[in-house]
């Protein structure tokens, strides 16, 4: 027997073994995809409208949204004819003239309004146009196709793309919007629930939902649920012996109940209870599998903007956590007004919580122990590689100008 070839034959053999490995894996295509988004103009028009809750504005705004995808019209002029049939032909100027602002006067014709309206939404499509490239240039597809339809605030998306599909149509078509707010602890809030709770069990229309129960409902949780119609969908941050749990958490809630909290809170008996500048948001699930949202009270600044947000940040690059090697964060870095801002609002809240929230979620809910002057931060909240990078870029490259739903 020749040794040479007893000892070569199984190298052999593991170096084709691997070469078509390395072949088979080169040779996966990539999938086809093709994406349709529609953009929000009626988020545009509102931001434009120096009357944004006018009543007739927004109704307008609602039957126009019924009927885009069956009208031959831009999405602008069946805003204006819906607009003028439902108003009995009055002229949208006033709601859209502001002061020092060029293009629309008070005496302006709708047509010229129109005009103005048209101009503004293939900006912002145009806008939304490149940051998708840009975010999937990030990804690595070297050649995304966008395209766009400024009369019905259509964007076409085609990519060749290996991964996950559902992944990559949420980081497309993420907003985007940044902001670091203050946020109200649970002991600043508990008091205030408690009262909700209570205002809301005597709502006839609250005690009439609360009746229709399973059929398994025991006597006692019947009777807990018809006293207690928030505390039936929030559960507050109470302790052993009821006490007070201290902290930014004000609740938490299954995934299942959210929409029930959010129409609770916005009745007006409701709203009351809470402070003008208070908005509730919920935390980001940890994962998919995730049923279970915490609920924070944040104060939400008189521009609607968080106190650091989108127009503040430079770059943003995902980083490995040293805390644990198998997490990263996503690292934010601010100009110099954003870094006086950040310095500005840590060194005020010392000792309290704030939030770091993108597109109204938290991701996370940091103590400060100082003011920070170097203009940097970091989302530390658990996060994959893939996530932190994800976010990095949603960060780098700005958010959407206009919200965007896949639509197919």
């Amino acid at each position: 027997m020749n040794p040479t070839k007893t000892t070569i034959k199984p190298a052999i053999i593991l170096f084709f073994a691997l070469v078509l490995t390395a072949a088979t894996t080169i040779a996966a295509p990539a999938k086809k995809m093709q994406l349709t988004l529609e953009a929000d103009l009626g988020e545009l028009i509102l931001e434009m409208s120096n009357q944004p809750g006018d009543v007739l504005l927004n109704n307008a705004l609602a039957a126009t949204n019924v009927q885009r995808n069956k009208s031959a019209l831009s999405y602008i002029d069946l805003f204006e004819k819906t607009y003028r049939e439902q108003t009995k032909n009055a002229n949208l100027s006033a709601l859209f003239v502001k002061k020092n602002e060029r293009g629309i006067a008070i005496n302006s014709t709708n047509k010229v309004v129109t005009q103005y309206l048209k101009k503004e939404s293939m900006l912002a499509l145009k806008i939304i146009a490149r940051i998708m490239e840009e975010r999937l240039q990030e990804k690595g597809i070297v050649s995304p196709e966008v395209s766009v339809n400024s009369d019905k605030g259509i964007i076409k998306v085609s990519i060749e793309y290996i991964g996950d599909s559902v992944g990559i149509v949420q980081y497309l078509s993420a907003t985007g919007a940044f902001g670091i707010y203050e946020v109200y602890n649970n002991e600043d809030m508990i008091q205030s629930l408690f009262a909700m709770n209570d205002s809301l069990a005597q709502l006839p229309e609250i005690r009439k939902r609360r009746l229709s129960l399973p059929a398994n409902t025991t006597q006692e949780m019947a009777l807990f649920i018809r006293e207690n119609p928030l505390f039936s969908v929030l559960y507050p941050m109470m302790g052993d012996s009821n006490k007070v749990m201290t902290g930014p958490v004000s609740g938490s809630l299954m995934q299942s109940e959210k929409a029930t909290l959010n129409q609770y809170l916005g009745l007006p008996t409701a709203r009351k209870f809470l402070p003008t500048d208070a908005q509730v948001m919920y935390g980001h699930p940890a994962t998919p599998l995730d049923t279970i949202l915490l609920v924070y009270v944040v104060k939400i600044p008189e521009s609607g903007l968080g106190t650091i947000n989108n127009e503040h940040i430079v770059t943003a690059y995902k980083e490995q956590s040293q805390a644990d090697a198998n997490e990263y964060t996503a690292v934010i870095k601010m100009h110099a007004p954003g870094t006086a801002a950040w310095a500005a609002m840590t060194g005020k809240n010392v000792g309290r919580y704030i939030v770091f929230t993108l597109d109204d979620e938290v991701y996370s809910c940091p103590r400060v122990v100082g003011a920070i002057t170097e203009g940097m931060t970091e989302i530390s909240a658990h996060l994959s590689k893939q996530e932190a990078e994800d976010i990095a870029n949603l960060l780098k490259y700005g958010k959407l100008p206009l919200a965007v739903h896949v639509i197919k």
